[in-house]
Formats: structure tokens, C-alpha cells, sequence
């Protein structure tokens, strides 16, 4: 009796599941941290709160054993030997290297959520392909976050501290054969076990990311998931597949995106519509940045020049179609949105025939230019503008002077935009469109030296950099009221996407997506017409093709805004959901269906669902269902131009 419990002290394979331990609760650590460091954008009781800490456990389970599946196919092989300090090194430095591997990810999602407000899935990898500028940025998020590197190095040496190195038993007198035997009877089960472990457990289908929503909803499945899971769910997964929710007929009598003309009511006919146009696209600008849009807000306006603006100008209740850059330039530019685990940039897609605004304004003899102060190759935006028909794209490195070089991300925004009103004037033949994409509100959020001590308003780091992107708008504008182009000009400003928030009502599914839409003609005020309709970033290619008088058909997913009788929608995607808003409601659905359904206008932060009661969820689904059946359909078949129609 004394033998066999020194054997079962001693066990390799006790060892084995004491190693498992360590990593499930260092997992269990890190999703703690995970909601500690984003409490606010989650809304929950403490029920909910440890039901999702709980399930948590299952979805840790399996990433977990996806990743160490090399670490235990090696250590339960059925080979002699293993007691060799080699193998045992071996093992015990893979385990640390895999482990610590998966464990940063969940450390990284704990700063990266509150910016993407999804757990990180495989497009990461497509976003530092195509120019992240991540070697260069790395710096400054390690100076910025470094208790996340801390809290990582620590795990590493937990790992390596209590990672218990195993001693295989072994009997002389046991035969050769019956040894060879036992350890592949061990093998097969264990890895058996494993299987169960990585499938989630018995269920008829393997567990994935939706199900997550099944155990905690909506709100709560950031803290079930892991990032670890995530990555692996989405890796190598195909881009769309075709789908059929209806049949070709109903299908284009529920959303039927081709345009033969295009409406203006909502403008004056006196309104000069052959001018020029200038976009400013403002990195991460957000509605609550704004008082005009955010009245509540707690610090005084962060953005005076833009307020101003916005008391003249033609002001829409905007909504951004993703969280990042890469995927907010074309759904402004092109009219396509990212419903997909990649953006459209980078995706299998992205060279597909499509109608630009570049493109189609060419038709009318405008010559276009798309600026951007940053490194050239920066999220593909050089070889994007191109294959939208950008005459030129005009980045950090025809700018020719370093001097005004940020240190991290490309050319300080007051410099910049004094260079393109300079080259506007220069080289810009009439009519023309340029947009202008800012970068300086993007961490790491700094500004000149000189401007230091003078913005300084707000309680998050990114609110001195609006400050400042303000202030270089407005010397921006002062330059251009002197030039002969400008009263020729129609302005549009918006952003991007959203930047990270502490607030309740900008923080939750429908306020991370809320952005500023400002239509500025110098000659008029058309504050007058502003109406408080959504205005998804889809909408800019039929607007302004609306505006411009563009008289041939083409294919939009967004709608003409100009136009009072268009749909009048948002559409937004996170994986693995997808978000409707429609007349105030917005609607989560996925693939299992309605998820939830709230009401905007009695309940902005999102706190009671009204899904099991709601009249028209029926109708809100077929449209929806309609809507992600053409993007994929058309997508696939490259079917978004009007040539590729038939």
C-alpha cells in the first residue's frame, strides 16, 4: 500500500494535471484583471458577473489544450528514456513558451478591449500585415501600459516557479513490451480526454465564440470568452460564404442596393451642387467628444472650433460601421462595410470592382488626392486609395520634412494640414476631392511639446489630442478662407471610428459607434436642416454622389441622406454578433438569432431588453438577414459595381 502512494506522489501524470491547474488559474487571474481594468464597460449584478467567471472556466479549458497539445503528445509518448534532462527541459520550456504565449494575448485584450470592445480575433495578424507600424509603436504602449508588461513577467515567472518537472516511474523488472503498452494505453486516454476538453464538453456540436452568448448574453460574453479561444476560432476561417436566407425575389424586394437616380430634398435647389470637396476624416473622433452631440458632458467642449461649426453646418446623428481605422476608410470611401473577421482592406475582397467615391466623381472630371500625415504603407491606405481610383496619395514621405515627425505614428496634424492647403491650391485642378485623414488623437496621444501646458481639458489621455486636432483645424480653416478655392468648396467631417470612454452611454453597443457627421457649405448656413436622422459612414458614397448630380446607376449599401424618403439605418459587426439600429431601437443578432432589442430612446445605455415584446422584430431580422445576404453574395461574386451586375 506504501509503494503505491509514493507512486501516485511521484506521478508523471499527477504532475501533468498539477501543471494544467497552474496555467487554468493564471487564466482565471488575467479574466479577472480583464474586468477589473474595463469595469465600466460592463453592465451586469453579481449573479451574472460569476456566471460568466464561471463558464469562463470551460472556454479556458479548451484554448488551453489546444495550445499544449504539442507540450502532452510529447510528454505522454510511449518512448523510453524520458527521465533524460534534455526531454525534461524540453518539455518544461515548451510548456512556459506556449502558456506565456496565451496568456499575453488575455493581457493585451485587457488595454486593446476598451478600444475595439471585442475580445482580439486572427484579422490582428492582417492588421500588422498590411503596416500597423507595430515595431514602432510598441515603445510607447510599453512606457504607456507597463503594469500590463509587469503583470506579464510575472506570470512568466509563476510558470517557471511552480512548473513541476515530472519524474517517470519506472520499473526494472517491469517487460519492455508491457511498459510500451501501458504508456500507450495512457496516451490514447489522455488524449481522448483532451478532445472532450477541447470540444467544450459532450454536447453535439463543439463549443465557439457565439456560445458564449448562450451562458452569460450579449453584455457579458467579453468576460466568458479568453483571447486565447478566439484567435484559434477565426484562424484561417474563410472570409464569407454564400448564403440564401431568401430567394433572389424577396430577396431584392427587402433591401435592393442598385440606384438608377438620386434624390435631394432635403437640401434647397438654390444650393450650388458642382463644387469641390474636401472630407476630413478625423482619427478617433467621437460624438462625445462634442457638446453639440453630448450636452451631459462632464468637462468643458474639447473641440470649440468644431462646435462652432457645427452651429452653421448640416449636422447628422453619425454612426462609424467598425472600431478601426482599417476598416472605417472604406465604408466612408468605398461605401463598404467590415461585417467580417477581417477588414475589407486586407481581405480576399479587397481588390474587387467596386463604385468609389474616387472612382465615380472621376466620371464628372473631378481629380482626387487622398492625404494622410502617416508613414507611407501604413494599414495598406497608399495601396488602397489607388485601387479606389485616388489620382495620388500624398503621406509622410512626399511631406519631405522629419522635423515635424511625431515619433510615432507620421507628421503632426497642425503642420500637416497647412501642407495640404498648400498642395490643395497647387496642385489640385478644379473640381477636385480631397480627403484628409488626421492621425494625432491616436495613442499614444501626444501632442507638440510647445502645447503641452495648454491642453490639458478632459479626464482621458486622448482628450488633449482632440484638443489639439481642433486647434490645428482651426488654423487649418483661417489659411484656407484666404485662398480662391474655398467658398467653391463643400466640407464634410467626421471620424473614423470612436476612442475609449468611461462613459455609461458612450460605452455600451450603441455608443462606441456613435460619430460626428458636419456637411459645412461657406455660403450657407445649413444648421437649419440638420434633423437628428442616423447617418451610417456607408452613407457618404450615395450622398455625395446625391450631391454632386452623379446621374449614372450604381450599387451603395448605404443610403442617400440627402434624400428624406431613404432607409434610415446602422449596421455594425463584432464577432460574433451582428448590430442593427433602425427608427431608435438597435437589435443584436447572430447566427442562433435575436439576441436582444432595446429601446434608444427610453433606454440609451442599454439596460433592459424589450426582445420578447418587440412587434416588429420579425421585420427588423428579414431586413437584416437581407442585408448580410447581399454584402456576402456581392462580395463573393464581385457584384458591388454596376458592369459586374449581370
Amino acid at each position: 500500500m506504501k509503494n503505491k502512494i509514493d507512486i501516485i506522489k511521484k506521478s508523471a501524470y499527477t504532475k501533468l494535471i498539477i501543471n494544467f491547474i497552474l496555467v487554468l488559474v493564471l487564466m482565471s487571474v488575467s479574466r479577472f484583471l480583464f474586468y477589473i481594468f474595463n469595469k465600466s464597460l460592463f453592465e451586469n449584478n453579481g449573479i451574472e458577473l460569476a456566471n460568466a467567471f464561471f463558464h469562463g472556466i470551460r472556454f479556458d479549458i479548451s484554448a488551453l489544450i489546444y495550445i499544449n497539445i504539442l507540450y502532452y503528445a510529447i510528454y505522454l509518448l510511449p518512448v523510453l528514456k524520458k527521465n533524460n534532462k534534455y526531454f525534461r527541459n524540453i518539455l518544461k520550456y515548451l510548456f512556459i513558451t506556449l502558456n506565456s504565449i496565451a496568456l499575453s494575448t488575455n493581457l493585451i485584450d485587457i488595454i486593446y478591449y476598451r478600444f475595439t470592445i471585442k475580445r482580439t480575433t486572427a484579422d490582428v495578424f492582417e492588421y500588422l500585415g498590411v503596416g500597423g507600424d507595430f515595431e514602432k509603436l510598441l515603445p510607447s504602449f510599453l512606457k504607456d501600459f507597463w503594469y500590463i508588461a509587469l503583470i506579464f513577467f510575472l506570470f512568466v515567472i509563476i510558470l517557471y516557479k511552480f512548473y513541476q518537472t515530472p519524474v517517470f516511474a519506472t520499473k526494472k523488472q517491469e517487460k519492455l513490451y508491457i511498459k510500451t503498452i501501458w504508456q500507450s494505453a495512457l496516451f490514447i486516454i489522455v488524449m481522448g480526454i483532451s478532445i472532450i476538453g477541447m470540444r467544450g464538453g459532450f454536447q453535439l456540436r463543439p463549443i465557439n465564440i457565439l456560445s458564449a452568448s448562450l451562458k452569460s448574453g450579449t453584455k457579458l460574453n467579453a468576460i466568458v470568452l479568453n483571447t486565447p479561444f478566439t484567435i484559434m476560432q477565426t484562424l484561417g476561417k474563410s472570409d464569407l460564404s454564400l448564403l440564401s436566407y431568401m430567394d433572389e425575389r424577396e430577396l431584392e424586394k427587402t433591401f435592393h442596393p442598385i440606384y438608377q437616380k438620386t434624390e435631394v430634398n432635403l437640401l434647397p435647389d438654390t444650393i450650388s451642387r458642382r463644387k469641390n470637396i474636401v472630407m476630413i476624416i478625423v482619427e478617433s473622433l467621437s460624438q462625445e467628444h462634442l457638446k453639440y452631440y453630448n450636452p451631459e458632458s462632464s468637462f468643458d467642449t474639447l473641440a470649440p472650433f468644431l462646435e462652432k461649426l457645427c452651429t452653421k453646418s448640416l449636422c447628422f446623428d453619425g454612426y462609424a460601421n467598425g472600431k478601426k481605422s482599417i476598416e472605417g476608410i472604406p465604408a466612408i470611401l468605398s461605401g463598404i462595410p467590415t461585417l467580417m473577421n477581417k477588414a475589407f482592406i486586407s481581405s480576399a475582397y479587397g481588390n474587387n470592382q467596386h463604385h468609389s467615391l474616387a472612382f465615380s466623381l472621376q466620371e464628372m472630371g473631378y481629380k482626387s488626392r487622398f492625404y494622410h500625415g502617416g508613414s507611407n504603407g501604413t494599414m495598406g491606405f497608399d495601396a488602397y486609395s489607388k485601387n479606389a481610383g485616388f489620382d495620388s496619395y500624398i503621406g509622410r514621405n512626399e511631406y519631405h520634412n522629419e522635423a515635424h515627425y511625431d515619433g510615432n505614428w507620421g507628421i503632426w496634424d497642425e503642420h500637416f494640414l497647412q501642407f495640404c492647403a498648400q498642395d490643395i491650391t497647387n496642385k489640385q485642378n478644379h473640381p477636385f476631392l480631397s480627403v484628409i485623414f488626421t492621425l494625432s488623437s491616436h495613442h499614444p496621444y501626444s501632442i507638440p511639446e510647445e502645447y503641452k501646458n495648454r491642453f490639458t481639458k478632459g479626464n482621458l489621455p486622448i482628450h488633449k489630442t482632440i484638443q489639439y486636432t481642433d486647434f490645428a483645424l482651426e488654423i487649418f480653416f483661417n489659411t484656407i478662407k484666404k485662398l480662391g478655392w474655398f467658398n467653391n468648396t463643400f466640407f464634410i467631417i467626421t471620424g473614423d471610428h470612436t476612442s475609449e470612454t468611461n462613459s455609461k452611454v458612450f460605452g455600451n453597443t450603441n455608443g462606441i459607434f456613435k460619430i460626428p457627421v458636419i456637411f459645412y457649405d461657406p455660403n450657407y448656413n445649413l444648421s437649419q436642416f440638420s434633423n437628428n436622422q442616423l447617418f451610417q459612414q456607408i452613407d457618404f458614397l450615395p450622398t455625395i454622389l446625391a450631391y454632386t448630380n452623379y446621374n449614372k446607376p450604381f450599387i451603395a449599401l448605404g443610403n442617400n441622406r440627402l434624400d428624406t424618403n431613404s432607409e434610415n439605418f446602422a449596421i455594425q459587426y463584432t464577432h460574433p454578433n451582428y448590430q442593427f439600429i433602425k427608427d431608435n431601437y438597435l437589435m443584436i443578432w447572430s447566427e442562433n438569432g435575436v439576441e436582444s432589442i432595446y429601446d434608444l430612446k427610453e433606454d440609451i445605455v442599454l439596460e433592459k431588453d424589450i426582445s420578447l415584446n418587440f412587434k416588429r422584430k420579425d421585420e427588423f431580422e428579414n431586413f437584416l438577414k437581407a442585408f448580410i445576404q447581399q454584402y456576402n453574395n456581392r462580395l463573393i461574386k464581385n457584384k458591388l459595381h454596376i458592369n459586374n451586375e449581370q
